[in-house]
């Protein structure tokens, strides 16, 4: 299923709704770092591991995949889905990010509009449904937090 945007809900954008093929497939929710989504009547959960360990997405069957970030400065994390390790990257703006493989860009989430009303979505389709909201609510806690900053240093 091809996933076109993710459009933020609320005043202060904690929940973000996925658009596919026109039409609503799943909630993410942004708030305190977890998660959980329903999809072809199967329950995923994301959470983060204690301390500041990796985020993980899971269904009954197990663990599906996980991301590591690389550190508090920056906005780029290590995605792993079973032996494939992509990197989820911000290339300069905070707004735009990309999944890479090497060095190659394989997918890309972009602002679509200002203050990322809508974010554009182009995710590869080797990549299962489940795992491409994954890497979108990587995105939009990514969002949500440069948003925080933003606030906090003009005050």
């Amino acid at each position: 299923m091809k996933i076109d945007q993710m459009i933020p809900r609320g005043f202060f954008k904690r929940r973000y709704d996925v658009v596919a093929g026109g039409s609503p497939l799943a909630t993410l929710r942004t708030h305190e770092s977890r998660s959980e989504f329903v999809l072809g009547g199967t329950t995923y959960g994301i959470q983060r591991e204690p301390g500041w360990g990796d985020f993980v997405i899971s269904s009954d069957e197990g663990e599906i995949g996980r991301a590591t970030k690389h550190s508090a400065l920056t906005s780029t994390f290590t995605v792993t889905f079973d032996d494939t390790e992509y990197t989820l990257v911000s290339p300069g703006l905070k707004s735009s990010f990309e999944l890479r493989t090497g060095e190659a860009t394989v997918g890309a989430v972009r602002a679509g509009g200002f203050w990322a009303i809508r974010g554009e979505v182009d995710l590869p389709d080797e990549l299962s449904t489940a795992r491409q909201l994954f890497v979108l609510w990587l995105v939009a806690i990514m969002w949500v937090r440069a948003e925080e900053t933003a606030a906090v240093s003009t005050v």
